[in-house]
């Protein structure tokens, strides 16, 4: 963001943790669902764990280091990694085997069992993870712009690589829309969009954001095989939530009366 420190909207609704399928072709018995954990960091009362904060670093600097998806050139140290991706809202997925997502259903796992909110704590969710196996995904969720448009906001995304192919982006895009508009933006805007980065284009159309424009030459990137460089295009996605809810309805609350 290129605006300095921008005041987030107030929240529709607190962020709580909730239970998504994963697609049945990837499903095991242990990566059964995921658990989506939030962590609410503006206000600087919610901390992120040692190790998970330590696992999302290494994460992202791996992704920065392909030089493929976003414009940082190199890794981030510590305070520099919490200011941009800790510094908002952050959206964590993690893997479950079936036997813990029943535990926390309270029945047994059905494919049904979709976008279900979890009565329980944070501590207990997060409690004894090994990161390097369950870590999902994780997104932040921010202020794109100041003031006047500050209703829109901007998310970043990484997958790590040990667990892609398995829709595991669509899932977490599926999630953003949940928590999106309950942390009180009406809308998403997408600066960078590699043109290169098909598969996360195809997970936001298919979602129903749209392609608003496109910017020539926007990133100097890394070609595939890490040896040169090239410019690519990149697109500008939109999404405005109150007509990306579930079933074609509004995904954002109603209003208080």
């Amino acid at each position: 963001m290129a605006y300095g420190t921008v005041p987030a909207p107030k929240k529709a609704h607190p962020l709580n943790a909730r239970l998504y399928c994963i697609p049945e072709r990837a499903a095991t018995a242990q990566a059964a669902a995921i658990i989506t954990v939030p962590f609410e960091l503006a206000s600087k009362e919610e901390e992120v764990p040692t190790g998970l904060e330590d696992q999302l670093r290494n994460e992202f600097n791996a992704e920065l280091e392909k030089g493929i998806t976003y414009p940082q050139r190199g890794s981030m140290g510590v305070t520099e990694f919490r200011n941009y991706f800790l510094s908002y809202d952050l959206i964590v997925g993690i893997l479950i085997a079936q036997e813990e997502a029943e535990v926390l259903i309270g029945h047994p796992l059905k494919p049904t069992d979709d976008d279900i909110e979890l009565q329980a704590t944070k501590s207990r969710l997060l409690e004894g993870r090994d990161w390097e196996r369950a870590y999902a995904f994780s997104y932040y969720i921010k202020p794109n712009y100041p003031g006047r448009s500050s209703h829109l906001c901007n998310a970043g995304f990484v997958v790590p690589p040990s667990h892609r192919g398995l829709g595991l982006g669509g899932v977490a895009g599926r999630t953003f829309l949940h928590y999106g508009p309950l942390a009180g933006y009406r809308g998403s805007v997408f600066n960078l969009v590699y043109a290169n980065n098909e598969a996360s284009v195809r997970i936001w159309e298919r979602l129903g954001f749209s392609r608003i424009g496109r910017i020539p030459q926007a990133g100097l990137l890394k070609t595939k095989d890490g040896k040169s460089e090239e410019y690519v295009d990149a697109w500008i996605i939109h999404g405005d939530f109150a007509t990306l809810g579930k079933h074609g309805k509004s995904a954002l609350p109603a209003p208080a009366e």
